[in-house]
């Protein structure tokens, strides 16, 4: 590949996008007049120009503030976690001042249900049940469960501020409702910044804020923060390296967060308006006949094989894998997987216990796995990094025709197989947050001493295997030793799942370093195609293909086999 880096990914970004946002936009066609006209006064709203500032600018503007209005993307939990670590920053700038947190989400008349909730007198299941979540909001749930950690963990009164019709109020009555909900929080709570997490919508200069400038008759000072507008990602000169989030000044009190590309957020919306058909068309009867749980996912439901088929060609061809089209259908995908899902994959595809094992404990913890024996796509948590991370493992799986029994060569093929799921997440998410050496040093840093049990433990002892093996690989290679690099046998004393998390957090490392190089020399090194190639079998030429991509990072070319 001797093409620009950055001017090919960003015509594969854009071509992402513009499909996103065409079936997105399919959807939104659909809605009512008067959403419609709001969307337009929303993005009449926007401005053409902006500038890039600091993070501490924008928190100094929101403490200066009398409410901060966070624009809330409903489908995308970029949306949500950004507004938690937002104001995790701004508690940490400004302890002194405190806030209060008013959401669309809830209704406001649920306000003593919302207390027992979030004082931990009530289950989630019974909240959710009492306020009719699904039938009067009904976004994923799991988006905005890290707001109620977060209020918890640090006391934050959390109001809603819907109406008691929810949705079924205009859009007009929703404002004017909420901001007199707002208007008494801020006399309640003189002390404390009130911050609203509504639909981005309701920002537009004559929709909340002008009703709460009638009331108030202009004496307040009101800030907007929106998040992941299309043009500015698209007109923001990309970064050099992978960027985490970036901050931008539109106009006078508004402001834009960027935290994730505008594709991953319109796919999220495509994602749960499909999910949403399903389960209001489709009534699944459960038959003890029924032998495969795949086939209760039929070709009337949620048409998830369609989503992976398009990601894997767009790789395909973005990479340019030679992978015959015909293997590209060769998957099975099992959503929102039970243990009977687990206990057929394994009697189906005669996989051994450890493997159903480390199965199940990924969909656990990540929220997908992929199964390589199987080509199977185990899926909880349908999101567009899961299943690019999952496509990229395929991928990779696709080139390997052997059955690796030993342990050395095992190792190294696993490197690779989660090495290959990060570089394909990475293209399609440039902004996914990634472990990196620092990383696991503050980590080992800020764990040390305390008595961790259970997955926390396990990651330490993770994080302290990894940093070894680098450490131990750098000595090797500083005395030029290249085929003696091979994993520390301490690495093999350990459990399956251990075994299995070190070369998970090596291989993810890895591809991050990989992909990062790309984007920092603006051309792809040969190295990206080692994920997605045949491997040897020998176990000497599978070690030093590591170091060729290792190095490859760490000094520039460099061929061990010269």
């Amino acid at each position: 590949m001797t093409y620009t880096a950055h001017k090919q990914l960003r015509q594969f970004q854009k071509t992402l996008y513009k499909k996103a946002y065409a079936e997105a936009q399919a959807f939104s066609a659909m809605g009512s007049p008067t959403i419609l006209k709001y969307a337009e006064q929303f993005h009449n709203t926007l401005p053409d120009t902006f500038t890039k500032i600091d993070a501490g600018e924008l928190l100094k503007n929101m403490k200066a503030s009398h409410f901060v209005l966070y624009g809330d993307f409903h489908t995308h939990r970029q949306s949500q976690k950004g507004l938690v670590r937002l104001l995790r920053a701004f508690m940490h700038k400004y302890p002194k001042k405190n806030i209060v947190l008013a959401v669309e989400m809830f209704k406001a008349c649920d306000q003593p249900i919302i207390d027992q909730f979030t004082d931990g007198e009530l289950s989630e299941e019974s909240f959710l049940e009492q306020i009719k979540y699904s039938r009067d909001w009904g976004f994923p749930w799991k988006n905005y469960r890290l707001i109620i950690d977060f209020i918890r963990e640090t006391q934050t009164p959390l109001i809603g501020i819907n109406t008691p019709n929810a949705g079924k109020d205009s859009l007009e009555t929703r404002d004017h409702y909420g901001a007199k909900i707002l208007i008494d929080q801020n006399k309640k709570y003189r002390d404390r910044l009130v911050v609203c997490l509504i639909g981005e919508y309701h920002l537009a200069d004559r929709h909340l804020p002008n009703s709460l400038g009638k009331m108030m008759n202009g004496r307040f000072n009101c800030l907007r923060i929106l998040t992941n507008i299309d043009h500015i990602y698209f007109r923001n000169p990309p970064s050099l390296k992978p960027a985490g989030s970036e901050y931008f000044f539109l106009k006078k009190n508004l402001y834009c967060i960027l935290n994730s590309p505008p594709w991953i957020k319109w796919q999220s919306y495509s994602i749960w308006e499909e999910m949403r058909s399903v389960e209001n068309c489709e009534e699944v009867i459960f038959d003890e006949e029924i032998s495969d749980p795949s086939k209760l996912h039929t070709e009337d439901s949620f048409d998830i094989d369609h989503q992976v088929q398009n990601i894997l060609s767009e790789l395909v061809r973005f990479l340019d894998i030679p992978v015959l089209k015909s293997e590209l259908d060769r998957f099975n995908v099992y959503i929102s997987p039970e243990q009977d899902t687990f206990d057929f994959l394994k009697m189906k595809y005669r996989l051994d216990q450890s493997t159903i094992a480390k199965a199940i404990e990924d969909t656990a913890i990540n929220g997908f796995s992929f199964i390589p024996k199987g080509n199977a796509f185990v899926i909880e948590d349908i999101t567009l990094n899961n299943l690019a991370t999952a496509c990229g493992q395929f991928l990779h799986s696709t080139r390997q025709s052997v059955n690796f029994k030993d342990k050395e060569i095992e190792f190294f093929n696993r490197v690779f197989f989660y090495g290959a799921g990060m570089v394909a997440s990475m293209i399609l998410n440039p902004r996914r947050k990634a472990a990196s050496l620092d990383v696991l040093r503050l980590y080992l840093r800020k764990s040390q001493g305390k008595r961790l049990i259970g997955h926390a433990r396990d990651k330490r002892t993770t994080y302290r295997e990894v940093l070894f093996f680098y450490q131990w690989i750098e000595k090797k290679l500083a005395a030029k030793e290249y085929r003696l690099v091979r994993p520390p046998r301490s690495i093999f004393a350990k459990d399956e799942v251990l075994y299995f998390e070190i070369s998970r957090t090596l291989g993810e490392m890895l591809g991050f370093m990989v992909y990062s190089k790309v984007i920092t020399d603006r051309k792809f090194p040969g190295p990206i195609e080692n994920f997605f190639q045949n491997l040897p079998t020998d176990k000497q030429k599978l070690k030093l293909l590591f170091t060729e991509t290792y190095l490859s990072v760490e000094n520039g070319a460099f061929d061990p086999f010269s």
